[in-house]
């Protein structure tokens, strides 16, 4: 019984038309799915944000850059955390203390 109404249900029957798109306008997201042909519904989306991307980088603003942390073992068994992108950071780790404490 439920299958049937849920077919016959006009405000359900037009989301399951429509797929995951009805859900990405409540949430507030700028791409729509492909359709089924494989064509961008929201292809003047894409226009309209290499517009602003142009925009940006004639005023000299850079695009942000992802820095991926490098975790690598120095001596004294101290972590060093290196940034591998630009600038080349270090932030030194102090091992923890197990001295002392017995361990259980």
């Amino acid at each position: 019984m439920f299958r049937l109404f849920n077919q016959t249900d006009p405000s359900r029957s037009e989301d399951r038309k429509r797929g995951n798109t009805r859900k990405r306008e409540k949430t507030g997201e700028k791409w729509e799915r492909k359709t089924r042909k494989g064509r961008k519904r929201a292809m003047g989306e894409t226009e309209k944000m290499r517009e602003i991307e142009r925009g940006r980088r004639e005023e000299g603003e850079e695009k942000q850059v992802r820095r991926k942390k490098r975790k690598t073992k120095g001596q004294n068994g101290k972590e060093k955390e290196k940034m591998t992108k630009r600038g080349g950071r270090e932030i030194v780790k102090a091992q923890k203390e197990t001295e002392g404490k017995t361990k259980i």
